[in-house]
C-alpha cells in the first residue's frame, strides 16, 4: 500500500469515526504539496470534526482551480454546521458560472430546506440577474417538496418579468 493509499484509509477511518480526529494533520495535509484528492478528503473531515474557525479555511479552498476540492470543500462547509454556511452558500450561487453554484445549492437543500428555502428566497427576490435565478430555479426542481413547487412558479414569473422588461439588471 503506498503513502497516498494509507492517507485514504487514515482519513476514511476518521470519517467513519474509526480512529480520532487529528485537527493538526488535517491542517499539515491541506498545505503540503500532495495531490488535490487526498486534499479533498482532509477537507470533509476538517468540516466534519474541526472548530468554528476552520471554516474560513474550507471556504478559502472554495476558491481552488480543481474541481473536486471545491466541491469536498462545499461538503465540508455543510458538514461543519456553522450558522456561516448556509448565508455563504446561498451567496455564492450568483457569483460563479458553473456547476459549483448549482451544487451548492442542491446541497444546503437537502441539508436543510427551511432554512435554506428563507435564505433564497430573500436572494431571489432581490434578483435582477437571469442566469443566477434560472440556477436557483434548476436546484429547486430536484426538491419534492409543495413550498419548493410553489417557489419554482413564483421563480419563473420572476424570470418572465425580467425577460420582458428589456432592461438589463443594471438598468431595471
Amino acid at each position: 500500500m503506498n503513502l497516498q493509499d494509507k492517507i485514504f484509509l487514515r482519513f476514511d477511518n476518521i470519517f467513519k469515526g474509526k480512529e480520532p480526529f487529528d485537527r493538526d494533520f488535517v491542517k499539515q495535509i491541506l498545505n503540503e504539496d500532495i495531490p488535490n484528492i487526498i486534499k479533498a478528503a482532509a477537507l470533509v473531515n476538517l468540516g466534519k470534526y474541526g472548530e468554528e474557525s476552520d471554516v474560513f479555511i474550507i471556504i478559502d479552498k472554495i476558491k481552488s482551480d480543481d474541481q473536486r476540492l471545491r466541491i469536498n470543500a462545499i461538503k465540508a462547509l455543510v458538514l461543519s454546521k456553522s450558522p456561516l454556511v448556509y448565508a455563504f452558500l446561498l451567496d455564492y450561487i450568483g457569483d460563479e458560472e458553473n456547476k459549483i453554484s448549482e451544487f451548492s445549492l442542491k446541497y444546503c437543500l437537502k441539508e436543510d430546506f427551511q432554512k435554506t428555502f428563507e435564505y433564497t428566497e430573500i436572494r431571489v427576490k432581490n434578483s435582477k440577474d437571469i442566469n443566477t435565478l434560472k440556477r436557483i430555479l434548476k436546484a429547486f426542481s430536484t426538491i419534492q417538496h409543495d413550498e419548493a413547487r410553489r417557489f419554482k412558479v413564483f421563480i419563473n414569473k420572476h424570470i418572465k418579468r425580467l425577460e420582458n422588461t428589456g432592461l438589463s439588471p443594471d438598468e431595471f
